[in-house]
């Protein structure tokens, strides 16, 4: 588990929720994230998109949200996913697309969420450039999947995560005439890889340097 910060001595964004107990964690994730020098991409033909990396409380741990896409016949049919999508005209940016549209694939309501940044920009192969944005959810959602997008929805501890023992290398995949490295994370009888995964292992690569300077975790 992370360890907590006292709900009194909290004043920050995460004062009063069920956030409050991993704000040193939140705030010092959110550092790193500002800190690093984040890898954009713009590619001719390749529409934006972004996507929430939700970071939810539950007791003494955080959790992850995924959810699996309906079987529907398109590229990323069936995949496991972090919500989101498309960016639409409406969308002031990035965080805007991936708060609207996690609201409405999973019902993670955009004013209970506190954005932490957003990781480097990933292409699909259904000529996408993804933002990620990692968010903390003030409180456990209620979710509801739509039906037309979403066909489950779970979650998955953090410190089950941040354990390198659960997480797995596969082959390279070419892009652009260069090699990127994929991973795997095997949850119960689920599989999270490709590009979730790619995206999953940059978010943990930084919560893993929180954790050896800052933080202690009980890693499951």
């Amino acid at each position: 588990m992370i360890s907590p910060t006292p709900s009194d001595a909290s004043d920050g964004p995460f004062r009063g929720t069920l956030l409050a107990p991993f704000e040193t964690f939140l705030d010092q994730l959110q550092s790193r994230i500002s800190a690093r020098k984040r890898r954009t991409a713009r590619i001719q033909g390749y529409r934006p998109a972004s996507v929430l990396v939700p970071l939810v409380p539950r007791g003494d741990a955080l959790y992850v949200t995924f959810m699996q896409r309906t079987e529907d016949g398109r590229i990323h049919s069936g995949q496991i996913a972090f919500p989101g999508g498309a960016r639409e005209p409406s969308d002031v940016d990035e965080v805007a697309t991936a708060l609207r549209e996690a609201h409405e694939e999973v019902n993670i309501h955009p004013a209970s969420v506190t954005p932490l940044g957003l990781l480097h920009d990933n292409a699909s192969i259904s000529r996408y450039l993804v933002t990620p944005v990692v968010g903390g959810v003030a409180e456990p959602p209620d979710y509801a999947p739509d039906p037309q997008e979403t066909a489950d929805i779970f979650e998955v501890p953090l410190p089950y995560l941040l354990n390198p023992a659960n997480e797995q290398r596969v082959q390279d995949v070419e892009f652009a005439g260069k090699q990127y490295p994929l991973y795997e994370y095997h949850w119960q009888d689920r599989v999270i890889w490709g590009l979730t995964g790619r995206i999953l292992h940059d978010f943990l690569s930084l919560a893993r340097e929180v954790n050896d300077a800052h933080a202690t975790f009980e890693i499951e």
